[in-house]
């Protein structure tokens, strides 16, 4: 079902938007935008970059006009469990690069 509702101010439709990402981490709202969370705001916020890198990818690659090539069901499903079981030295590797990217995107978002 469609809402269009602007902001999520509104108690009712923050429950709702509880009950629609569910045990999911992310959730894509249609003309709104995404939504992450996490264990930890480290967690939400990678997942944040990588799925908003993701969506600009796919925007540039349908305004280029030629039809999508979609990975098979099993290269999505290898490649999720590869996120899942990440090395502890890339992970960390990733999580610094990402903050000193912030840090010089915004050097003000930790006041």
């Amino acid at each position: 079902m469609r809402r269009l509702e602007g902001i999520a101010l509104d108690l009712d439709e923050q429950t709702r938007l509880v009950r629609d990402i569910g045990s999911h981490n992310a959730l894509i709202l249609e003309n709104h935008g995404l939504l992450t969370c996490g264990k930890t705001v480290r967690d939400a916020f990678e997942l944040m970059y990588y799925l908003e890198t993701a969506c600009k990818i796919q925007v540039a690659a349908q305004s280029a006009g030629s039809s999508l090539i979609f990975p098979s069901e099993a290269v999505a499903r290898r490649t999720a469990k590869q996120f899942e079981d990440i090395d502890p030295f890339i992970d960390e590797r990733d999580w610094k690069a990402l903050l000193r990217l912030l840090e010089r995107r915004q050097s003000r978002y930790a006041a």
